[in-house]
């Protein structure tokens, strides 16, 4: 059941006429509808300028468009008997029908119409229907989302990049799902930020600090922190997550409370059921402290199942100079990247399409000063460079190479040719059916991508290694390597003069157990050091 208040000025104490201050509501008149009706939006769905209703029948998947009817300017109404009136005179009824269950819908102007609905549907689709101007509905566009879960812990829109166009915000399970309208009104591509606590909800978009760029406000679950703020950047990209230690909110609010022009935050405190309003107050620049080099900026990551799984690495990325820091997200499927803008320090963390449970990641130089990333699934079985694409700000799919097996492990290493990649791989099967030999595979850079320079069998593993390690252990200024098998001690392979690896931990005299409690974290080769 819907039902509608109309608003009547109230009649003032003198003989001046009603009080345009003073209203009261009369009514209700009562609309019937089946159970399971939501997310009620009023908004000019018509174009005649008045507004109208936008409501969902979830049991139905459907929107239900209430229009307000015209009425002949010469007719006699008393806004006072609008409830004896017939309900076709005051609204007439129109139905947008969907093909699935829907997740969250906003209203606005996209795509040209002042009255487009963007929705989000159960099979994880976003949809724009925009209406024609002969009074049908048509889809403008159709996005097919990359989400892991129908989870949905918020759908609005609000201008982010202060271009003056709505754009839109899809709280996830494990990220904000940012959409930016161009100039044209069409919806670019989704750009993808990670969140910190998984299955946050309550999104909520708004001015907090009164720069003209409605931000991002969330709560997360079972946390001390619960309240989140993310400022939007100049480009609309939300900025870094603030959290604010309180009793769980129980409904986050934001708007002018205190009618001086500046938005608050209003929530209620689960706790003890009052409302409190919080200003966003910028604090005094205080001395940098706890190192010499400048101030910790702490970046969350998502706390799940394939977690130690995570790698990382800093290099010049998008080749501007400055290095930038690009971390893989195995259970995700994805890559983060933190780039370094020339006087503006780190950017936003931005994800982007990967291999399946990806454990290793290297870089390598590229073309233009931009660095090659290299990623390895042995999940997928599958070794590919990714590349930033400086006209979309996004890094490509990585793109297989072939080194003739199947990849378990990766390093760059320094050869007297250059810049190199090792993978460690299981070798096709052999003539027999078994298992092929464990094979160390050396390639090289060779437009447009990379070639296999020469690849030795190694004797020392019956498993492959799960990780790699290239440090110059003799300084003769070519990488060595350090391999950490699954469940055995590290293994030390020292480069020759002919270009191969030999296993010289099982020699005489050699100190093992200078390798046996070795972790992979405590290796590294310290610039200008030789060895």
């Amino acid at each position: 059941m819907l039902l509608v208040f109309a608003a009547a000025p109230c009649p003032a104490a003198t003989e001046e006429g009603p009080a345009p201050e003073r209203f009261y509501f009369l009514g209700p008149h009562l609309f019937p509808f089946d159970h399971g009706i939501a997310g009620l939006i009023p908004h000019d769905m018509d174009g005649d300028g008045d507004a109208d209703l936008l409501l969902v029948d979830q049991r139905a998947s459907k929107f239900h468009l209430l229009l307000q009817g015209e009425r002949d300017e010469d007719e006699d109404w008393d806004p006072a008997f609008a409830n004896e009136l017939e309900p076709d005179r005051l609204i007439g009824k129109r139905e947008v029908r969907v093909s699935e269950t829907l997740l969250g819908h906003v209203v606005g102007d996209f795509g040209g119409d002042a009255s487009a609905i963007v929705y989000v549907t159960m099979a994880r689709e976003l949809i724009v229907e925009c209406r024609e101007p002969e009074g049908g509905r048509r889809t403008a566009q159709r996005f097919l989302l990359e989400l892991d879960s129908s989870f949905m812990g918020g759908f609005e829109a609000a201008d982010l990049d202060g271009s003056g166009k709505p754009d839109v915000v899809l709280l996830a399970e494990d990220a904000l799902l940012v959409f930016f309208q161009d100039a044209e009104g069409r919806l670019s591509a989704p750009r993808r930020y990670p969140v910190a606590k998984p299955k946050s909800a309550g999104l909520v978009l708004a001015d907090v600090d009164n720069d003209g760029r409605s931000d991002i406000i969330y709560c997360a679950p079972s946390t001390r922190y619960p309240l989140r703020v993310r400022l939007s950047q100049a480009d609309g990209s939300p900025g870094p997550e603030y959290r604010f230690r309180m009793p769980p909110p129980g409904d986050v609010t934001v708007g002018d409370a205190t009618s001086d022009g500046r938005n608050e935050i209003a929530l209620i405190e689960s706790t003890t059921n009052r409302v409190k309003l919080l200003r966003w107050t910028p604090q005094k620049e205080r001395p940098l402290a706890g190192t010499d080099t400048g101030a910790l900026e702490m970046v969350p990551f998502t706390r799940d199942q394939k977690a130690k799984m995570r790698a990382f690495a800093v290099a010049d990325v998008d080749g501007n100079g400055l290095p930038d820091v690009v971390v893989t997200d195995p259970n995700g499927a994805r890559l983060s990247l933190i780039r370094s803008q020339p006087g503006q320090g780190l950017t936003p963390c931005e994800s982007f399409p990967s291999l399946k449970e990806a454990s290793a990641l290297v870089a390598l130089p590229g073309e233009g000063g931009a660095a090659d990333l290299i990623v390895c699934s042995s999940k997928e079985g599958i070794v590919g460079v990714s590349r930033y694409d400086a006209e979309t700000g996004r890094l490509e799919y990585p793109r297989p190479l072939d080194v003739g097996g199947t990849p378990h492990a990766i390093a760059a290493a320094r050869t007297p040719s250059g810049p190199a990649l090792l993978c460690a791989v299981r070798a096709a099967d052999n003539a027999e059916g078994g298992d092929g030999p464990v094979e160390l595979v050396v390639l090289e850079r060779a437009e447009p991508g990379y070639r296999v320079a020469a690849r030795q069998e190694l004797d020392t593993f019956r498993e492959p290694p799960a990780h790699l390690t290239a440090v110059d252990a003799d300084g003769d200024g070519a990488d060595d390597l350090i391999a950490f098998p699954e469940y055995e001690p590290p293994v030390l392979l020292m480069r020759g003069e002919d270009g191969t690896f030999t296993d010289v931990s099982q020699r005489p005299g050699f100190r093992k157990h200078m390798l046996r409690d070795l972790k992979r974290a405590a290796v590294a080769a310290l610039p200008g050091a030789g060895h």
